[in-house]
């Protein structure tokens, strides 16, 4: 299956980097975009509905960065209140083995899944399965 854009929201440079290779590897990805932190991805978000441009299709989220953090995203994104984001799919990526984390996640009716770091070949699978 081929994948137009994939959005990873996340702070971590090393992780970023691993996660665009796996999902290179494991799938037809034309384009990834990459936001430090959720501010800027709820603003480029703004930005394509505004524009009425194409969204992701897939997002994956980490918890914790700076300025807005996963959970903080997920407020502005719920705030947005658009139809078409009912068609982005969530994926809560983070290094937390919290229960809470998982639980809060679980909460968020467009998250799909909370993943454990790393992604590998099994967890991207899901991801695109789960994602259509």
């Amino acid at each position: 299956m081929e994948y137009s854009d994939i959005w990873i929201i996340d702070d971590d440079h090393i992780y970023v980097y691993a996660a665009q290779k796996q999902l290179s590897l494991h799938a037809a990805i034309k384009h990834t975009s990459v936001f430090a932190n959720g501010k800027l991805a709820i603003d480029a978000l703004n930005e394509l509905l505004y524009k009425k441009a194409p969204l992701p299709r897939i997002i994956l989220l980490d918890i914790n960065m700076p300025v807005m953090d996963g959970w903080e995203f997920m407020e502005a994104f719920n705030a947005l209140a658009d139809d078409a984001l009912r068609t982005v799919a969530i994926f809560m990526v983070s290094s937390s083995i919290y229960e809470e984390d998982t639980e809060r996640a679980k909460t968020y009716k467009q998250i799909k899944q909370y993943i454990q770091k790393p992604l590998n070949k099994e967890k991207i699978t899901g991801i695109f399965s789960l994602s259509n």
